[in-house]
């Protein structure tokens, strides 16, 4: 049953910061340019994705 919580749980996040991407997206590219925009979302994603890729 606990592991059960947990996976709503881990659901629930992904929605969440999926669903608030395209608002901070917007108000993201009142402040910068969409290129910076872009730019700044990829070296992220990248910086979390490196040291599971073993890199």
């Amino acid at each position: 049953m606990k592991k059960k919580w947990m996976i709503y749980g881990m659901l629930f996040i992904a929605t969440a910061t999926w669903g608030s991407a395209f608002i901070a997206g917007e108000i993201a590219v009142q402040s910068f340019e969409p290129a910076t925009v872009a730019f700044l979302r990829f070296l992220g994603a990248a910086a979390l994705l490196f040291p599971l890729c073993g890199l």
